[in-house]
This record gives C-alpha cells, sequence and structure tokens, in this order.
C-alpha cells in the first residue's frame, strides 16, 4: 500500500477537539503517548480580531505620525500584507523573519530605517498586548504536564522566537522558553511538514508515540499524520456562528466598518474562549453573554456615554435593574475612551416611583394615573401598587377596563381610605427625593438616564416628582433609551433612542434579560432606622435569578467588553466612529439568536423565570415549551419569543416552523 493511501486512511482517523470544554485532554490516551505537540496562534492564544490583518490597522492607528504621508489605516494594512508576500517570495521556501518584512516594507515606501525599526518594535508590542489564551486548552495541557507527558509547542510565525516563546510562557502554556519551536528561527514548518522530525528527535520520541494539536487541517493534522504522529483539530477556536454574523459581509474592504466589526467579533471570541464549560446551560449563557448580549449592550452603553458627553453632562445615571450591568460596561468603556461622564447605579422601577409620582391633589390627574398603572392589570395587583389593605377595591382578580378605573378611581377619591394613600404618597416621595438628594441626582444640572426602554415610564414618574417638589426649578431630563416604542409624557423631557422600534420588532424580553441584575426588584424606597434612604428590594424572584445565572452573564459581557477596549487603537481613531459597526455587529448576532436559536440556547434563555405580575408572586419562563400539536402551530399567532418555545419542544415539528418561518424571512427581504 502507497504512502498517498495509508495518509488518506490515517487522516480519516484524526480527532476532532473540543477544548473549550473541560476534559478535553481525557481524548488522548496518556498510555498510548509520551509528547504532546501544540500549535501556538489560535490554539493556545487568540487576537481580538476575525481578522489577524486586523492588527496592522491598529498598529497604524496607533503610529500614524511615522507613516509615509497620506498613509490610512486600510493603505498600511495593504502594504503589510504585500510587503510579507514580496518576503515569502525573495526567501522561499525558508519562513520569513519579521525583520525581513520590515525590509521589504522599507523599500516598497522608502522608509528609513530608524523609522522601520521603532514600527517593528510597536508591531511585536501589541502582539503581545493584544494575545490571550485559551482557557480550556491552559487547562488541559496543565493536566497532561500534571501526568508527566512531555510538551512542546510549534508555530508557524514570522515573529521573532523569543516573542513567541515568551508569550506562551506568560500564559502559561510551556514553563520553559526552550519548548517552543518557531519556524522562523528554525528554517522549518508545520506546513511544509518539515518541523515535526526534529521535533521529535529531540524529545527522543518516536512519531507513533506523539499526539499533535493544532486549528489547521493541513498544518496541524495532515502534515504531522504524514509523519507518523496522530492528531487533533480543535473544532471550538474558530468564530462561532455570533461571532461570524458580528464579523459580517464585509472582508477587508479597508472601511473604519469592516476594522471595527472584525475587532468587535474577535473579542467576541477572545473572551468566550477565556473560560471553559461543559456543554449546558452556563456553556450557553457564557456564549451568547459573550457573542450577542456583550456586543449589542456595549455598543448601547458606548452611544449613551457619547451623547451624555456631547450633551455636557458630567454623570449619567443608569436605572436599576436594567443598569446594574451597564453601569460595569460603562465604568470600563468612560476610563479606556476618557468620556468624561461618571456612570452611577440609581435603584428605580415603576412601581418604587409611582407611588412618589401619584397626584392626589387633583382627582382628574389622579384617575389619569390609576389609569396608566392599572391598565390590563388585575384589581389586586393596583391594590398592591397602592399599598393599601388587599380587597379595599373590590375583586382582586377581575380586570377591569378603561372606564372602570376611572370609576374605581372616582370611588376611592370620595372615600375615606383616599386620606391613607395620599400620606402613604407623601412618605415614599420624601423617601425617594432623599435618596436622589443623598446621590447627588438634585442640583442644577439637566440629569440624564439610561434605562432598556420601551414606554419611558419611568422618566415620566420621575419628572413627575421633581416637577411636585421643585416647580420651576427642576432639572430637565434627558433619556438614553435601547428602544422606545412609545414616548414618554409631553412634558417628561428629551428622549434618544440607539435603535429605531423597526429595529426592535423583535422578542424584547430578550434584552431585558441582558440586562437582568442579580438582586430582586425595587419595591420602594423608604427612609431606614439609620435616617439614611434606601431601596426596599424584593426577594420573590432573586432565587430564580441567582439559579439562572445572571451573574455569569455579567461576567461574559464584561469580558466582551474588556477584550474589545483592547483591540481598539488607543489613539487614532475617533470613538464616535465605532457605534454604527458595533450597532450592526450586535443586532446582527442579536437577530440569530432571536430567529434561528439551538436547542440548548432556547432551553437556557427560554427558561428564564419572568415574573409574571408585579407583585412577583408568580414567576412563568420566558418561553415555554408547547405541549400538543395544536399548541405548536398556535405559537405562530403568538408575539413572544416563539422561536424559543419551539426550539424547546424538541421535535422535528419545532425545528420546521423555525427553518420555515427563515426561510419566508429571508425570501421577504430578498423582493424588498
Amino acid at each position: 500500500m502507497g504512502w498517498r493511501t495509508a495518509f488518506r486512511q490515517a487522516v480519516l482517523r484524526y480527532r476532532t477537539l473540543p477544548v473549550t470544554s473541560p476534559g478535553w485532554i481525557a481524548a488522548i490516551d496518556h498510555a498510548a503517548c509520551d509528547l504532546l505537540t501544540c500549535d501556538v496562534f489560535d490554539t493556545l492564544l487568540v487576537r481580538p480580531y476575525a481578522q489577524p490583518t486586523s492588527l496592522f490597522e491598529t498598529l497604524a492607528y496607533e503610529n500614524a505620525a511615522m507613516l509615509p504621508d497620506g498613509t490610512t489605516a486600510a493603505g498600511w494594512r495593504e502594504a503589510r500584507i504585500a510587503a510579507e508576500r514580496a518576503a515569502r517570495a525573495k526567501h522561499y521556501p525558508t519562513e520569513v523573519t519579521l525583520a525581513q518584512i520590515y525590509a521589504c516594507l522599507g523599500d516598497a515606501l522608502n522608509l528609513p530605517p530608524a523609522v522601520l525599526a521603532q514600527l517593528q518594535a510597536a508591531e511585536i508590542a501589541l502582539e503581545q498586548r493584544c494575545l490571550s489564551p485559551v482557557a480550556g486548552l491552559r487547562e488541559g495541557l496543565a493536566q497532561w504536564r500534571a501526568g508527566g507527558g512531555k510538551l512542546r509547542f510549534v508555530s508557524d510565525m514570522y515573529l521573532p522566537p523569543e516573542t513567541v516563546a515568551g508569550a506562551v510562557v506568560q500564559h502559561g502554556g510551556a514553563t520553559d522558553l526552550a519548548d517552543v519551536i518557531v519556524s522562523c528561527g528554525s528554517g522549518l514548518s508545520k506546513h511544509a511538514g518539515t518541523l515535526f522530525g526534529p521535533v521529535l528527535q529531540a524529545a527522543d520520541c518516536p512519531p507513533s508515540r506523539a499526539f499533535h494539536i493544532g486549528d489547521s487541517f493541513h498544518a496541524d493534522v495532515a502534515m504531522p499524520m504524514k509523519s507518523g504522529l496522530t492528531a487533533g483539530l480543535l473544532c471550538d477556536t474558530g468564530l462561532t456562528r455570533y461571532e461570524r454574523l458580528a464579523r459580517g459581509d464585509c472582508d477587508g474592504d479597508g472601511s473604519v466598518a469592516d476594522y471595527v466589526r472584525s475587532a468587535t467579533a474577535g473579542s467576541a471570541r477572545a473572551a468566550r474562549v477565556s473560560r471553559s464549560f461543559a456543554a449546558g446551560h452556563e456553556a450557553s449563557v457564557w456564549q451568547v453573554g459573550t457573542g450577542v448580549a456583550g456586543p449589542l449592550v456595549t455598543g448601547f452603553v458606548l452611544w449613551a456615554l457619547l451623547q451624555a458627553q456631547a450633551q455636557g453632562l458630567k454623570t449619567l445615571w443608569f436605572l436599576a435593574r436594567d443598569g446594574e450591568v451597564m453601569v460595569q460596561l460603562a465604568q470600563c468603556l468612560a476610563q479606556r475612551f476618557g468620556i468624561a461622564v461618571q456612570p452611577v447605579y440609581l435603584y428605580a422601577s415603576r412601581q418604587a416611583l409611582f407611588l412618589p409620582a401619584l397626584d392626589t391633589d387633583a382627582p382628574g390627574a389622579f384617575a389619569d394615573a390609576i389609569v396608566q398603572m392599572g391598565s390590563g392589570r388585575s384589581v389586586a395587583q393596583l391594590v398592591w401598587s397602592l399599598e393599601m389593605e388587599q380587597g379595599a377595591l373590590g375583586q382582586g382578580d377581575y380586570r377591569p377596563n378603561t372606564a372602570e378605573l376611572r370609576q374605581l378611581a372616582a370611588k376611592l377619591w370620595a372615600s375615606p381610605a383616599m386620606d391613607k394613600l395620599r400620606e402613604t404618597a407623601a412618605t415614599r416621595r420624601a423617601a425617594t427625593l432623599a435618596y436622589w438628594r443623598a446621590a447627588g441626582l438634585i442640583g442644577p444640572d439637566r440629569v440624564g438616564i439610561v434605562d432598556v426602554g420601551w414606554k419611558g415610564n419611568l422618566q415620566t414618574f420621575m419628572a413627575r416628582i421633581l416637577h411636585r417638589e421643585l416647580g420651576p426649578d427642576a432639572p430637565a431630563l434627558n433619556g438614553y433609551y435601547f428602544g422606545l416604542l412609545q414616548q414618554p409624557s409631553a412634558n417628561a423631557g428629551a428622549t434618544t433612542t440607539f435603535c429605531t422600534p423597526a429595529q426592535i420588532r423583535w422578542p424584547t424580553d430578550l434584552v431585558e434579560i441582558f440586562c437582568a441584575a442579580t438582586h430582586g426588584s425595587v419595591r420602594a424606597l423608604e427612609i431606614g432606622a439609620d435616617g439614611a434612604p434606601a431601596p426596599v428590594l424584593m426577594v420573590e424572584d432573586a432565587e430564580a435569578i441567582a439559579q439562572w445565572g445572571v451573574a455569569l452573564q455579567q461576567q461574559a459581557m464584561v469580558a466582551f467588553c474588556q477584550s474589545f477596549c483592547t483591540a481598539l487603537p488607543r489613539s487614532g481613531l475617533a470613538t464616535a466612529a465605532l457605534i454604527e459597526p458595533l450597532r450592526a455587529a450586535g443586532l446582527a448576532a442579536f437577530e440569530g439568536l432571536c430567529f434561528r436559536p439551538t436547542p440548548s440556547e432556547a432551553e437556557a434563555y427560554g427558561s428564564f423565570q419572568f415574573a409574571a405580575d408585579p407583585t412577583h408572586s408568580q414567576l412563568a419562563p420566558l418561553a415555554p415549551p408547547p405541549a400538543g400539536l395544536a399548541q405548536m402551530v398556535g405559537l405562530l399567532a403568538t408575539p413572544g419569543w416563539w422561536q424559543g418555545s419551539a426550539m424547546r419542544a424538541g421535535s422535528v415539528i419545532g425545528s420546521g416552523l423555525v427553518l420555515a418561518s427563515n426561510v419566508k424571512r429571508k425570501l421577504r427581504h430578498k423582493l424588498g
């Protein structure tokens, strides 16, 4: 049998390794293997870019003063790519060095040696700054080493060997620089298959007792197996579908949007692989958190900060509970981009502000407030919001219409219970104002608030409280929202939205899950025993939130934001230029989750427990699985995330409905 036939048969036996899942190292038989060789780039270490050449643009932005006049970041990238191509042609078949690449670059652009040396050093420093490890691979290799196995790293790379080896040691892959072999230093390469023999010889290991790991089928599977090694192909360090959606159709077109979307997708990947999870709920939450929620909410928060800065605001108040994770992102973004706006978390809720904002002086305004708060709710729920005794207004489960709510308001207005209600509203209002004063919200400056949105009720309530207390001296409100389906009251202040109504026709509840907090809803604000104002937090939904994993989701979103901040240039690129491509990337990934969830994603997010009533006494999943065929078909007429419900059913019919819906949606889009 010829070697070609043997090779083809051997290739069919290579293994795929999910190295972001714990325990993957057990797939390699320690008893049958003495040496593990491992690729470096996109295997152990990743860059925060979908396109590796985006790093050259970052270099150009940060060192624009050293580039030839008129050279753009995209122009520098093209020149750098061309120089590497020229260097490879000139020095074929040996692997080129970074110095040889920059020599060709200097010839092409007529750059003096001193400038070339500075730019070359800057590229090395940028590589070192941007690299981050694949945590699951590192953990598995540590187990291999602890079990007495030999370990070597091999890389086809033009960077100086000491730079690559230093990065591997720094990020915990190796303990000795000598364990890292780089092609440009040895004159050999994985791609040509010439590197494995000397590595085996130096380790005194026969090919049959060695196993190689990497992300390239040719260089990391075909070539090592041709040399007699067993091989494993990484299957989960490349871009996921969400990261590809965030990347979009751009392919090195030289635009700022192309660069930012490459950084967005690459940062999502770097954040995703920074921790390892077994397949299941936590893995789905982490992947959606880094690939969907992270880009989407980071874009919104950065936009809000820039809007506030442009309007001269010094403080931006992020309203509970949506604002808890947003404040964390805002702190990271404000520090990274030098935005002189202080993000502050403010405890608030529609329930907590309803009574303080309630007009108990004018019967007409009082009735309007009762209609606004009671619409679509039961009498018992309205009584709960008014902090009255249950049964005070009649049948608890009955849901009155608008006319009946006005009649109920008139009846309450004329009843003795109104005096108690006025007293309760005044007490809550005093506590709310005390809390705002202590936080520094009440002052001469305009007040900027950030909320996910939809109706703007919190801004309406805040404006009523401030106007009642301060009259014409009340500070103006500026509301910054992810999106609004309707505007707050006319005198509530200005509003600006990150997304248009057309862009938020998708299930808005998913956005609220992305911004879920680790604490329960704010029931009210009160003066404590120590005389200080404080929020009264509900505990009814807090346990369900904790069990679902909101804290993990927040960590995933922050991990994306930190990686994104690392990827972007420290100078030369206007922060405002990030907004449009970041919004487009986030919405593209979000659309993928909304319309094409996997079964595990549907299970994770469809099982999130929402409060079905304002008292939070009844919790219900966002997307419950349908019971029977009739409910399955009926999903198509529901306004919520029916795709999540269909996929949770775990049937061919459910998957078929989602598939057919997406085909129809794509055809409609193509036909305009």
